[in-house]
């Protein structure tokens, strides 16, 4: 095979927490976004955790309880699981990039087909090569936190050497607190921004796992409405279901199932297991559904980066051969690269209403705590607000 020879990718590791550890509230650059963005959407819900005893009527929409999906609380935007139109396939890779990430980009590359894949930061901060060349190459890149834990379940208290350390803030009437969920969104945002030179506005929670709190804090950052999916393939379980997980979605199309909007499918970019399987059924997912397409081009979203001159293509676009990033400046990549390179601003800060300024003491920082469960999708560890 020969040797695949990259432009050192521009990020400085010194800029970002550490790799799989619950991003931290307490450096400047975060800090001085955060007091831009207006958090008046976030509603008072309290972090769920093993111990919780949940209300049955699901007043939070609390996804891992009960898949709900359509906000309970007023002004939040409802999740995506299926494409707009019927029998076409949004495909998606989660918990990417991977060290053995190139050979399915070269398959991938072989066969024209572009995915929506959702990055972990921790996983692009140690393989950002692959991260660059999947967004040069034109797949739909996106967020999944930086350490893939369980959104719902951060707090807000911070602990560090045994002791416990918060950061309350002053907004109107209301006082908050710095958790750990607002920079798992932002430092991966941050860090995909650095090395690829596109700023990601779409995300999907680790296993799923949102409540109305999380999507209005992720609502408030600019984000988009969370990609979840219709269809999962459970192939990280690596056991022999997974097979027929796969061949499940084929007999779903056959029967009519997703006639009135396609479904948004859930596999993962963890290793050769999981992406051997997606290399395996893309022939037959092409046979038996009318269109494989990344899911922000079966949902005709458009502008799913913050840079103002560039729109992913719709399905119209996308069928007629345009399958990469539209930069409306540009028609050359190379050139889009440079001048999305040049792009600083982040969008958070876009957008959104000022809030009143911060109390003495807010400034403090917080302290890390590390939160069980598994990193591996856009979970972003960021600023969890709740009223006290």
């Amino acid at each position: 095979m020969p040797t695949r020879l990259y432009t050192p990718t521009l990020f400085d590791p010194a800029d970002y927490p550490q790799p799989w550890q619950v991003a931290p509230t307490n450096r400047p650059d975060f800090r001085e976004w955060y007091a831009s963005v207006d958090w008046s959407l976030v509603p008072n819900i309290r972090p769920k955790t093993g111990n919780t005893t949940y209300p049955s009527g699901d007043p939070d929409c609390w996804w891992t309880r009960g898949s709900c999906t359509t906000p309970k609380r007023d002004g939040i935007q409802r999740d995506v699981t299926s494409c707009v139109d019927p029998n076409v396939m949004g495909l998606t890779l989660d918990d990417g990039p991977q060290c053995n990430s190139e050979p399915f980009y070269d398959f991938l590359k072989q066969n024209n087909q572009k995915v929506s894949l959702f990055f972990i930061g921790s996983n692009v901060h140690r393989w950002s090569n692959q991260a660059k060349r999947a967004a040069d190459e034109g797949h739909h890149i996106a967020i999944h936190t930086w350490s893939h834990t369980p959104l719902t379940s951060l707090t807000n208290e911070q602990v560090a050497a045994g002791k416990s350390s918060s950061s309350p803030i002053i907004i109107g009437s209301r006082t908050i607190q710095l958790t750990l969920l607002v920079p798992e969104l932002w430092y991966t945002q941050k860090i995909i921004k650095d090395v690829t030179g596109l700023t990601p506005l779409s995300w999907r929670p680790p296993t799923g796992d949102l409540d109305d709190r999380i999507r209005a804090i992720a609502q408030s950052m600019g984000l988009l409405p969370a990609d979840i999916w219709a269809a999962d393939t459970l192939d990280w379980r690596k056991d022999s279901a997974v097979e027929g997980n796969y061949q499940a979605i084929l007999r779903d199309a056959q029967s009519g199932r997703f006639s009135f909007g396609g479904p948004v499918v859930l596999a993962h970019e963890l290793d050769d297991f999981t992406m051997g399987f997606v290399r395996r059924y893309l022939p037959r997912f092409q046979e038996g559904f009318e269109h494989v397409v990344p899911v922000a081009t079966c949902r005709n979203e458009g502008r799913v980066y913050a840079e103002e001159n560039v729109r992913y293509p719709n399905m119209q676009q996308y069928l007629a051969g345009r399958t990469s990033p539209i930069n409306s400046t540009t028609t050359t990549t190379t050139t889009t690269t440079t001048t999305l390179a040049a792009t600083t601003a982040s969008p958070l800060a876009q957008n959104t209403r000022a809030p009143e300024p911060e109390s003495k003491g807010a400034g403090s920082g917080a302290g890390r705590v590390v939160v069980g469960g598994v990193l591996g999708a856009l979970t972003f560890a960021v600023v969890g607000l709740i009223a006290l």
